[in-house]
């Protein structure tokens, strides 16, 4: 039972705003929803929890200068993106994804 064996149907676009920011003298990148709260709604299958949830918060991560990529992980989505509500279950992001720009943009965190 429960969300393990639940099913995620990938491959959605997010619109979100991304911000760096340092805390504990590590550099995060902030994902947070462009308009409204809702982060992604998100569709489970096959599993005791089927139907769409939304998910609400921010979507935290360490962001790499030199991979030029934000990681995801326990430590780094913490408390800041649940099911539901503020209060809702946390969910906790794995994996990562790289930045691209474009006529000699950059981000940098410092």
């Amino acid at each position: 039972g429960g969300w393990s064996s639940c099913k995620v149907t990938p491959g959605s676009a997010v619109a979100s705003k991304l911000e760096l920011a340092t805390l504990e003298g590590k550099t995060y990148a902030l994902l947070s929803p462009k308009e409204g709260t809702t982060f992604y709604n998100v569709t489970f299958a096959e599993c005791s929890v089927t139907g769409t949830y939304k998910l609400v918060g921010t979507l935290r991560g360490f962001y790499s200068n030199s991979a030029s990529q934000i990681e995801f992980n326990a430590e780094s989505t913490a408390e800041a993106l649940r099911v539901g509500s503020p209060v809702g279950p946390k969910v906790t992001a794995v994996g990562s994804i790289g930045l691209e720009t474009s006529a000699g943009g950059y981000i940098r965190g410092q």
